[in-house]
């Protein structure tokens, strides 16, 4: 039986709702759904949430582990997808989870909204 993956990207699905509110055309569920049906790099989840606390810019997303440090990156759409999805690459092949600038695309580099530093 294969391991379950331990690195998640988790997008919010309220993102760019004008109410605050779940609908089945917010730019947050279309991220999570083009997100979903793309090829992700092996470990790597896709799952929803519903607030990254990213409201004032949209398109919240965060990548997870439990042993790496954490990311939440905001201003995130199904057109920087595969931005995001090469710095998900980037993060799951890194012990640390160090995402380095200079090798992230446009869709990404200057949208970190916070890091967490990893457990000690």
């Amino acid at each position: 039986m294969a391991a379950e993956p331990s690195h998640v990207l988790y997008v919010c699905t309220l993102c760019g709702a004008a109410d605050g509110r779940w609908h089945a055309d917010n730019p947050g569920q279309r991220l999570y759904e083009a997100a979903a049906r793309s090829s992700l790099p092996p470990g790597l989840k896709v799952e929803p949430v519903q607030c990254l606390a990213g409201c004032d810019r949209g398109g919240a997303i965060a990548l997870s582990h439990p042993h790496k440090k954490q990311y939440i990156l905001i201003g995130q759409s199904v057109e920087t997808l595969n931005d995001l999805l090469a710095a998900a690459k980037q993060y799951v092949g890194s012990a640390s989870g160090q995402l380095y600038w200079d090798d992230l695309g446009p869709g990404v580099v200057k949208k970190v909204h916070g890091k967490i530093p990893a457990p000690q």
